[in-house]
């Protein structure tokens, strides 16, 4: 695998992994787009805030980060997907026992990803399309470290009243 082509698909799990959380307060009325907006921005305000730069503050930094992203996915319904038909193999115990471990996983994978390239990055909101409790976004993404911009296409969906991504 090229130098590039490693680096767009780090920049690509990054950034679906960090716009896809939305912020505390926006009710389900409010448009995917704004939400998705709203999360970036202020996914990238942790990363880029002073107090918490340097290594001594990382874990912190990115402990902040997850607690902003991590309790806007749909974690369950991620790991149902991931198993397939062998979730309905697992007990009620060992279902959520997984959730906790896949969440554990992704959040331990791309934690250093997101930190390291959240730096001068410009996000373009392109459009979203709703159709009734599942919605699709489409960003793309630019960095200094990739000569073109990166698209990504959010896919969410309602659940309880708050969109969450799937």
């Amino acid at each position: 695998m090229t130098r590039r082509r490693a680096v767009v698909i780090r920049m690509s799990m990054i950034f679906a992994i960090s716009f896809l959380a939305f912020p505390h307060g926006v009710s389900a009325a409010d448009i995917p787009l704004a939400m998705i907006q709203a999360t970036v921005q202020k996914t990238l305000t942790v990363l880029q805030n002073p107090v918490y730069q340097g290594s001594a503050h990382r874990q912190e930094r990115l402990s902040q980060v997850a607690a902003t992203i991590l309790s806007h996915f749909d974690t369950e319904g991620l790991s149902q997907r991931v198993l397939g038909s062998y979730w309905r193999q697992l007990t009620v115990n060992e279902q959520q026992e997984f959730v906790r471990l896949f969440t554990a996983l992704v959040e331990h994978t791309y934690g250093a990803v997101i930190d390291r390239y959240a730096q001068d990055v410009q996000v373009f909101y392109d459009q979203q399309r709703i159709d009734g409790v599942y919605a699709e976004v489409d960003t793309r993404v630019r960095a200094p470290s990739v000569d073109h911009p990166l698209s990504i296409n959010y896919f969410l969906r309602q659940v309880n009243g708050q969109w969450l991504i799937y």
